[in-house]
């Protein structure tokens, strides 16, 4: 097996010698379960880096207007108690 290749995921071993490498593949059976958990998994995992994205971006839309002044919260009804036993001001 030639050890000196450039590929980017495994950079030390060639692709020509990497497909001739043998592959043992599940029952059909096995492979449609797996699948079907995985699939069920991901979308979940995905729906939550959406939603963590939405909030980033929230979060610097809001930031400096807040910082600055701009954005008046004032008048909104915070229970900050509540926010500081959830680690919310300290983190």
């Amino acid at each position: 097996m030639h050890l000196n290749g450039s590929g980017a995921a495994i950079p030390s071993i060639a692709r020509k010698d990497l497909v001739r490498l043998p592959v043992i593949l599940p029952p059909p059976e096995v492979l449609k379960d797996f699948t079907k958990i995985v699939a069920d998994k991901l979308s979940q995992i995905l729906t939550v880096a959406r939603k963590s994205q939405n909030l980033r971006t929230t979060r610097d839309l809001l930031l400096p207007k807040l910082i600055s002044g701009k954005l008046d919260v004032e008048d909104l009804n915070i229970d900050v108690t509540a926010l500081a036993a959830e680690g919310g001001e300290d983190g």
